[in-house]
């Protein structure tokens, strides 16, 4: 900024300058100020998408409870909104699955969206998953939340988002069910607020960190480039939480801000950061590294959360590769 000449006369913290010297770090050396601590018998819910689910690696390696609950990532504010709604109160059911016209049935709202011989099959494998996720829900003590994206499709029939794209190009009808929405900063924000909102209705004392996902978005359906919809996107999320969390503050609500999105897309060396190929071979370079991740993130995020006992410092590498997963990742 050009109104940086005077900077001498005014007070910052270490690192509230700018210093080239900080991008040999692996976490680039950000200072955190967390609201609180996370001790070893507190219960962890995490919902989201890929930091999510790295998250609840690293903690439970180190002996913590911390689980999805069996939701499965979930990649929109809407999609998780939802699902939180259908685990408190119900709702969910045989009008939220589709009969594909190869005689198969399919869940838009779980990931991933497998294919199914009968409609029991999808209703019994979500059910479960609500009603498992749902004492957790009413009794975890930390929610990680992390948002992936803002392309989301609206089923006009049921009048709520999927979490996954429907496969509409097998069915022309369905073209005409679902509609394609590039979501808003405002509407993102409602959402997020929303979110936290019934979560501490069902449990007083949760305390959040929220984050965005690095993972960029591997199509657009908001073209033409997925470069530039994926900055859009990520852009539109960081905005929106950095409007939400200070309002949930103000209102009492213990919930901070995890930087995993800039840790990563600030990484000088996209070598070091993004993955070349999945273990089988395939091409990626969308993923994180899983060593980036232990040394960079999640030593970041163990040293500003976890009571000392509890750190990852003294520990092994403790992230398992997670092939089947990380390939599943937004």
């Amino acid at each position: 900024m050009g109104t940086a000449n005077n900077l001498e006369s005014f007070s910052f913290g270490p690192a509230a300058v700018f210093d080239p010297a900080r991008f040999e770090l692996c976490d680039l050396g950000i200072a955190l100020e967390p609201s609180f601590r996370i001790g070893r018998a507190e219960r962890i819910l995490v919902m989201g998408s890929c930091f999510a689910v790295r998250v609840a690696q690293a903690l439970r390696a180190l002996g913590l409870d911390a689980s999805d609950g069996g939701l499965q990532l979930k990649y929109n504010a809407f999609s998780m909104l939802q699902e939180l709604r259908w685990c408190l109160s119900g709702g969910f059911g045989a009008a939220h699955v589709l009969f594909t016209p190869e005689g198969r049935w399919v869940n838009p709202h779980r990931h991933p969206a497998r294919l199914r011989a009968t409609r029991a099959e999808v209703l019994d494998a979500h059910l479960a998953a609500q009603r498992s996720a749902r004492e957790l829900l009413r009794t975890a003590d930390v929610f990680v939340l992390t948002y992936g994206l803002i392309e989301a499709w609206f089923d006009r029939v049921c009048g709520l988002y999927t979490n996954e794209a429907p496969p509409i190009a097998a069915n022309h009808d369905w073209s005409k069910r679902f509609e394609l929405r590039q979501t808003t900063h405002a509407q993102n924000l409602e959402a997020m607020l929303a979110l936290v909102h019934l979560v501490r209705e069902a449990n007083p004392r949760a305390r959040f960190v929220a984050s965005v996902s690095p993972v960029p978005l591997k199509a657009t359906f908001c073209g033409p480039d997925v470069l530039v919809s994926n900055c859009a996107s990520k852009s539109t999320l960081r905005s929106a939480l950095h409007e939400a969390i200070p309002l949930l503050r103000e209102e009492g609500v213990p919930i901070d801000y995890f930087p995993s999105y800039e840790i990563v897309t600030l990484a000088p060396r996209r070598d070091e950061a993004w993955r070349a190929q999945f273990p089988d071979g395939a091409p990626d370079g969308r993923h994180v590294r899983d060593d980036f991740v232990e040394h960079g993130i999640m030593q970041l995020f163990l040293r500003s959360y976890l009571e000392p006992d509890t750190r990852l410092d003294a520990q092994p590498a403790l992230l398992p590769a997670a092939a089947e997963t990380l390939g599943t990742l937004p």
